[in-house]
């Protein structure tokens, strides 16, 4: 059973910076583990599966009952344990039981309350804490307590797909355990937004969020970081040969210019001892410019070429893969006098380093 399908989906913030770019995925009881950078926009992509978010583009469906557990939370530190679980009117009539009334309405509901509050202590026994008070305040929790409290209570509400949001981020090495062996007996499907390896090697398949897009690799954390490996190592390979490429470009058509200026200078001289007249040697002096100029409009758009496909190099570079080596002042120029506006430099020297705009630059001038 598909759970989740996004298909075709984009969000954009409100000053038009792309986060999400056309991603689509079908989730359905395969576990699968999102990563990402930080900065990535994984709780974005989150938010936008669970319909918190609406999408600039694209549609999400859902056909399933989902359980998140979010990242961050903001919690009434007064509230009480069966609060976070959600069951809070069936303790509150076992204790009304217990205090002595005996009415009808509490002699009705008490058969639920009790079964509520059993199943409540089998779930929190699987995260340690079966013998917690029902009546503690989350002020008296530790935030690995508070977690597992609310992954007890997300087990209550008997979901059919869990989105897991960095929850191993508050626990203690015996409390990630406990969540290992919760995930690893997980009937069903998951979405596991984490750093952790352990808990990623539980998974079916890793979703990899890079650049706005997203990619599937088939396997856990560690068949997805052998993949991921060779695609860095291939892309390494990549960006190297588009540098000499443009190196070359850039040699060969400052040495084909060199000649055509040798030439030019040569005609030039052998013809003003010919004694020719001034409008024949006029007219030589501009079809030796023109040759010229179109010379230097063809290495022009064959270095431009090479510099696109250089920028698409280091678009395959993961982020920290990439040297960066700001040339602020030399690249501004030398897009300023011969291109026009582009993006920032902040945002470009991410793929252009300085010494491959200078190279450029040196050339044009």
């Amino acid at each position: 059973m598909r759970c989740i399908i996004a298909q075709g989906v984009s969000w954009s913030t409100p000053t038009a910076h792309t986060v999400i770019n056309n991603v689509s995925i079908s989730l359905g009881n395969e576990k699968t583990g999102l990563a990402g950078l930080n900065g990535s926009g994984k709780t974005t992509f989150v938010r936008l599966l669970l319909g918190e978010l609406p999408p600039t583009a694209g549609t999400v469906e859902r056909f399933c009952r989902l359980g998140y557990l979010p990242q961050s939370f903001e919690l009434n530190p007064d509230a009480s344990v069966a609060d976070l679980l959600g069951i809070a009117g069936g303790v509150s009539t076992i204790a009304q039981l217990e205090s002595g009334v005996l009415d009808d309405s509490v002699l009705a509901a008490v058969g639920d309350a009790w079964r509520i509050a059993e199943r409540a202590r089998i779930e929190l026994s699987k995260f340690g804490l079966g013998d917690i008070q029902f009546e503690r305040r989350i002020r008296e929790l530790s935030g690995g307590e508070t977690t597992k409290v609310l992954l007890a209570g997300l087990m209550l509400s008997e979901p059919q797909f869990i989105i897991l949001d960095e929850p191993t981020n508050n626990l203690d090495l015996d409390s990630r355990h406990a969540l290992y062996e919760f995930i690893h007996k997980w009937p069903r499907g998951a979405l596991l937004v984490s750093h952790d390896r352990t808990l990623l090697n539980s998974v079916d398949q890793i979703a990899e969020l890079f650049s706005g897009s997203l990619k599937i690799f088939g396997g856990n954390y560690t068949s997805y970081a052998a993949q991921r490996q060779m695609e860095d190592n291939a892309a390494a390979r990549g960006m190297t040969n588009a540098k000499k490429a443009l190196r070359k470009t850039i040699a060969t058509a400052r040495e084909t210019l060199d000649r055509q200026n040798r030439r030019a200078s040569r005609g030039k001289r052998t013809a003003a001892r010919s004694g020719q007249a001034k409008i024949i040697l006029n007219a030589l002096r501009g079809n030796s410019e023109k040759t010229t100029s179109r010379l230097v409009a063809v290495f022009e758009r064959k270095i431009e070429q090479a510099e696109q496909n250089l920028e698409e190099a280091r678009r395959r570079i993961r982020s920290q893969n990439r040297v960066r080596r700001c040339g602020c002042s030399s690249y501004r120029g030398f897009v300023a006098d011969n291109h026009g506006p582009r993006t920032s430099c902040r945002d470009r020297t991410e793929w252009l380093r300085q010494d491959d705009a200078a190279e450029a630059y040196r050339w044009r001038n």
